[in-house]
C-alpha cells in the first residue's frame, strides 16, 4: 500500500470518487462504479505485489460494539481520531490526514447485524438489492465511523475500500 500512496495512485482513485459522486452514489450505478474502483486499486496493488488481494472486511461480525474491533487501532487502521487525525501507519492518504470522528464520541454506532444482511440477500431484482443495501446498512458503517468517511472525501480512509470489498463480496454472492 505504501507504493501505491507514494507513486500518488491512491489520491489519483480518490480525486475519482470525488469527480463522479453524481453517478457514483444514488444511483443503479453505485455497485457496478464502487467495484470498478476496488478493482483499479488492487490492479495497483498487484502491480507492486502480484500475490497482493484486496480484503474486504466483514464489519457484521462485530456489528454492536465496532469500536473494540482489532481493526480500530494503529497496529490496523487507525482509531478515532476525535475528528482529527488518526494514528497509525494509514494516517496519511496522500491526500493529507486521515479524518475520524466517531458518531458517538468514544464509540461507533451499531453497524447492521449479520440478520440484517442475510435479508439483503433474499432480494428478489437488482434494484431491491441496491435499495436495500446503499443507504442502510452501507451508508450507516460511512456515517457512523465518521470522520472522512462521513463525507465524499471517503476515498481517503483505507476503510472505504475494505468496506467497498465486503459490500462487493455481498452483491457477488446474491449475483449468484
Amino acid at each position: 500500500m505504501d507504493k501505491v500512496r507514494n507513486k500518488g495512485i491512491y489520491a489519483d482513485l480518490c480525486r475519482i470518487h470525488l469527480q463522479n459522486v453524481e453517478f457514483a452514489h444514488g444511483t443503479q450505478y453505485f455497485l457496478p462504479w464502487h467495484r470498478e474502483i476496488i478493482n483499479r486499486l488492487e490492479e495497483a496493488l498487484r502491480a507492486e505485489d502480484d500475490s497482493v488481494t484486496l480484503p474486504y472486511w466483514d464489519w457484521s461480525v462485530e456489528s454492536q460494539f465496532p469500536e473494540d474491533s482489532i481493526v480500530f487501532t494503529n497496529k490496523y487502521f487507525g482509531g478515532n481520531g476525535g475528528g482529527g487525525c488518526i494514528g497509525g501507519r494509514y494516517s496519511n492518504s496522500g491526500m493529507g490526514c486521515v479524518l475520524r470522528n466517531f458518531d458517538q464520541g468514544r464509540s461507533i454506532g451499531a453497524f447492521a447485524a449479520p440478520e440484517v444482511i442475510r435479508n439483503v440477500l433474499r432480494a428478489g431484482s437488482f434494484s431491491e438489492f441496491w435499495n436495500r443495501i446503499e443507504a442502510s446498512p452501507h451508508g450507516n458503517v460511512h456515517n457512523n465511523i465518521g470522520g472522512d468517511m462521513a463525507t465524499m472525501s471517503s476515498c481517503k480512509d483505507p476503510f472505504f475500500y475494505l468496506h467497498h470489498a465486503y459490500i462487493d463480496k455481498l452483491w457477488a454472492i446474491w449475483q449468484r
